[in-house]
């Protein structure tokens, strides 16, 4: 779930610093929706954002294994390939480097975004079991540092 920068939007900007610009800006467009509303309409809309908010945050420790995985896979391509590498100088190297990892995060952000967007709590646990599955995250999660995760073999 993305947020919206509610109270550090117009740090900066001129207008912001007067009353009648602040208001023009939006300013206390929060505030005037409140008072319109009952009490506990305030809470029940508080404790949806809040609830959405925590089912977004379950999805947080498949994503980090996610993009711990893509940049294990990246790096031991690199070392992988080091005697063809041996040759470039070393501004070429960083820049190899820079670019692949530029190439991974590109790779993950709209998943990233996506996954923590879903509210359905049901959905999130069937993603995060998903990516767990498909990209052996859990296994890795359990193996030793250093270590690659077992790989089961299929009786079919």
């Amino acid at each position: 779930m993305a947020f919206e920068r509610v109270l550090t939007r117009n740090v900066g900007k001129p207008e912001a610093l007067t009353y009648k610009g602040y208001r023009q800006l939006g300013g206390y467009e929060g505030l005037a929706k409140a008072l319109k509303m009952e009490p506990d309409a305030i809470i029940d809309e508080e404790v949806g954002r809040f609830v959405t908010w925590m089912q977004s945050r379950e999805i947080i420790p498949t994503v980090v294994a996610l993009r711990q995985r893509f940049e294990a896979i990246r790096l031991a391509e690199l070392s992988r390939q080091e005697h063809k590498l041996s040759n470039l100088p070393p501004e070429a190297r960083a820049r190899l480097d820079e670019i692949t990892h530029l190439i991974v995060e590109k790779l993950l952000l709209t998943p990233t975004e996506q996954l923590k967007s879903v509210n359905d709590e049901t959905m999130i646990m069937a993603y995060a079991d998903a990516l767990n599955r498909l990209f052996s995250l859990a296994a890795e999660e359990k193996a030793p540092t250093g270590a690659q995760a077992p790989r089961k073999v299929s009786s079919r």
